[in-house]
């Protein structure tokens, strides 16, 4: 089975001479397995019961717990290297300060080098989805306004987000642009808005 990505694109500080949209591949998670998934597939590989494997899981877990809370890395073969890490709230201005208030981060992985052999030939697949971000151009978002509005008076979010796949973070940022740009207005409320074209009459 592929793995899923989407696109996302890439923002920040660009060349000048890159005038063009860069995107990049991000994994998405669509399920996650628990202990008792992970037990039912040991179970068929072992001799262990399912319930029997649990316990052993969740006291890997809590050994786990105990090396790292010590200040010790922990390595499990074929898995990976967990660290935790360390921050602190306030800014540090001295190299020899005392009294910080030094807390737990994160607690970092980091796969060792049999995961990555075991990865190496993993295959990809777009998940179809980008429901993110506006994936659209400019013209392709206009056209697809005259077109609605020529069929319908009335356009709602709803109808933009059925007709796009779009999420609602992105189909209200088009509306609210629509907006702005003068070519729809809200006749409705703020809560429960309906968009109709703006006439002369309305500028």
């Amino acid at each position: 089975m592929a793995i899923k990505y989407e696109l996302y694109p890439i923002t920040g500080i660009t060349k000048e001479n890159e005038k063009e949209k860069r995107f990049y591949p991000r994994v998405v998670c669509h399920n996650t397995r628990s202990n008792e998934d992970i037990a039912k597939k040991l179970h068929y590989r072992s001799t262990y019961t399912p319930g029997e494997l649990i316990g052993m899981l969740e006291s890997i877990a809590n050994i786990m717990h105990e090396m790292i809370s010590n200040g010790e890395c922990v390595h499990l073969d074929g898995i990976g290297f967990f660290q935790a890490t360390a921050t602190c709230r306030k800014p540090i201005k001295e190299m020899n300060a005392r009294n910080l208030k030094i807390e737990l981060k994160d607690v970092t992985y980091r796969p060792d080098a049999k995961m990555k052999r075991a990865m190496a030939h993993a295959t990809f697949e777009c998940s179809g989805a980008n429901t993110h971000f506006d994936v659209r151009s400019e013209e392709e978002w206009n056209n697809l306004l005259e077109e609605m509005l020529a069929k319908e008076e009335y356009i709602t979010a709803k109808d933009l987000e059925m007709r796009t796949n779009a999420n609602r973070t992105a189909v209200c940022k088009r509306l609210r642009h629509w907006m702005d740009s003068g070519k729809i207005r809200n006749i409705g409320t703020k809560k429960i808005a309906v968009y109709k074209r703006c006439d002369v009459s309305d500028e």
